[in-house]
């Protein structure tokens, strides 16, 4: 009997496993609350090295410091930039929902090295997206906002026409950001 009792007795290796899982588990969502709470709130300075690229047909102020809200999406050079651009097309029903409410601008950033500004702007101008690009070449962009972390989920953000960080995160990726970057939105204007 005291054999079948023993058994259903998780190991000392189980619980030492169970507790590891727990304290990574916390550590995580206390680092990803660190780093939302070291982004929110700061203000974001836009470098003036920033390259517009657009397909040519696309009416755009080369500035973007414009005085309204802004959907920074930011592409770190560390990551297929190619790939990642392809994937803007998620953004088009998006970029026409902004361009319709005039609520915000979307201002996507890639950040490359000098020897791709051909492949990259090239890419840019045959996929034949709505909006424009930016290309930071020399990396300025995080030199002029050091607070930015590495970890891609914290690359999206609304800022407000101060640059000021009113929200972070991507909202194509699902409803629920959705839904929180229009009710962050609203109730800033």
């Amino acid at each position: 009997m005291p054999h079948v009792i023993s058994s259903f007795l998780p190991s000392r290796m189980s619980l030492f496993f169970l507790c590891l899982c727990l304290c990574v588990s916390s550590c995580s969502n206390n680092s990803t609350k660190r780093m939302y709470e070291r982004m929110i709130n700061q203000t974001i300075l836009l470098p003036e090295t920033l390259i517009p690229v657009s397909d040519g047909n696309i009416p755009f102020d080369d500035n973007p410091n414009v005085e309204k809200f802004r959907l920074i999406v930011y592409i770190d050079s560390a990551e297929c930039s190619s790939c990642r651009i392809t994937d803007f097309s998620r953004y088009i029903s998006f970029f026409e929902n902004s361009d319709d409410s005039n609520d915000y601008v979307l201002l996507p950033i890639v950040s490359i090295s000098d020897t791709n500004i051909g492949s990259i702007s090239y890419r840019i101008k045959h996929l034949h997206f709505p909006f424009c690009f930016f290309l930071d070449i020399n990396n300025s962009f995080l030199e002029s906002n050091p607070f930015i972390p590495t970890d891609s989920r914290f690359h999206s953000f609304l800022i407000d026409p101060g640059g000021r960080i009113v929200f972070i995160g991507d909202p194509t990726l699902n409803d629920n950001l959705l839904k929180l970057f229009h009710r962050s939105l609203n109730s800033l204007n």
